[in-house]
């Protein structure tokens, strides 16, 4: 990993992999795109992009003071809200478990959204463990800005530094949490990831398989609260204009205030209860999938977020069009129970072709077994009768 000492320019960056010297403009590219490793030592700091040629993690180093600098330019800019915040989701390196033994060390802390947390709240009264990390490398520097709910600090040793970005780059999953462009959807997920428990093991197992399974008729409020939280998320996705242009062509124009309005209006009726409880479980599944890739970006996270709107939007789409159909189909079935409470010998095939059946179906065709079977389990004669001569 290559000591940067001369800075030629704002942010100075060679990649170790293919010694491509990385202009100003590409490295600020692929830090909004892919977020920038930190891992902040006694004396120095290593810092890490996805390599815009070559697309391997490399880590250069640098003093100090040069980071600040640098964090300073990049994460600030004119505004006072930091451009980037610490990310750790999904906080365990279970996928990792065989590769990482003794390579590095990982800390968590609880019960935030976006903020920021102090060693204090990290070891807490230990200060032997303290101690132990003091000339460790620290994927996290006390006081920056991170995304909730949970944060993972990770530490390693400078000699096994190297041999942890090695894995990132042949298994194409991240070791390293990453300081990524602020966007509100991710603590928005992540919150839905702790509430639901989508960390327990056991939990996800279980739930992958049982989600295709109907519920109880009535759902408790945890579930009711969980697929109005997951329907948030999707809703709120639309306030992107890139989701937006994802899910809407020129024959099929979104209006977002029109399909916001449908998705509470029918989600009100229990018309999505069967996809949301079916898909929010797939949907984390995919999210957290994503967030281990060393090519993370909100780009994918859109495309995530577009898929399940592309469904919801059609499954709103398709029941707007049964509804005329259910409503023809229960004037029909009011009509035939009317007319066989007076007329209890007339056949199925007689009521079919009732003036009052037509009425009821207006210009719509509808096939003879289609109103046959609309209406057959309220004839009192089920005999099948024949069809009467025109």
């Amino acid at each position: 990993m290559k000591h940067i000492d001369e800075k030629k320019s704002d942010y100075s960056f060679i990649c170790d992999e293919c010694s491509y010297d990385v202009p100003d403009f590409e490295f600020r590219l692929s830090a909004v795109q892919y977020g920038i490793i930190f891992l902040h030592g006694p004396n120095d700091v290593f810092m890490g992009i996805l390599c815009p040629k070559c697309q391997k993690m490399s880590l250069n180093r640098y003093d100090t003071e040069y980071i600040k600098g640098l964090k300073s330019r990049l994460f600030y800019s004119t505004q006072s809200d930091a451009l980037f915040k610490y990310h750790s989701f999904p906080y365990t390196h279970d996928y990792h478990e065989s590769l990482l033994d003794n390579l590095f060390t990982s800390k968590i802390a609880i019960g935030f959204d976006i903020g920021c947390i102090e060693e204090s709240e990290i070891f807490a009264r230990d200060d032997d463990s303290k101690t132990h990390f003091s000339n460790k490398y620290c994927s996290y520097s006390w006081g920056d800005e991170a995304i909730g709910p949970m944060l993972n600090v990770c530490w390693a040793d400078e000699d096994k530094i190297e041999s942890l970005v090695k894995i990132e780059n042949e298994t194409g999953l991240k070791v390293f949490p990453r300081y990524i462009g602020y966007v509100p959807t991710y603590l928005l997920i992540n919150i839905f990831c702790e509430d639901y428990n989508y960390f327990d093991k056991e939990l996800i197992a279980n739930n992958l398989s049982e989600s295709f399974q109907v519920l109880e008729e009535y759902p408790t409020q945890r579930e009711i609260s969980r697929d109005s939280d997951f329907l948030n998320i999707l809703i709120n996705s639309m306030q992107d204009k890139n989701v937006i242009k994802k899910i809407s062509t020129k024959e099929n124009k979104i209006v977002i205030d029109e399909m916001k309005e449908k998705f509470i209006t029918f989600y009100k009726k229990g018309y999505l209860k069967h996809f949301l409880e079916k898909s929010y479980l797939e949907f984390l599944h995919e999210y957290i999938g994503i967030n281990q890739q060393i090519n993370f970006s909100y780009q994918v996270v859109n495309d995530l977020l577009s898929k399940y709107l592309k469904i919801l939007i059609n499954l709103v789409k398709e029941k707007e069009t049964e509804r005329p159909m259910q409503k023809i189909r229960e004037e029909c079935r009011k009509i035939a129970k009317r007319l066989w409470k007076k007329y209890p010998k007339m056949t199925i095939q007689d009521m079919i072709f009732r003036d009052e059946i037509a009425h009821a179906c207006g210009q719509k065709l509808y096939t003879e077994d289609t109103i046959r079977n609309w209406i057959k389990d309220l004839c009192p004669n089920r005999l099948p009768g024949r069809r009467p001569q025109k």
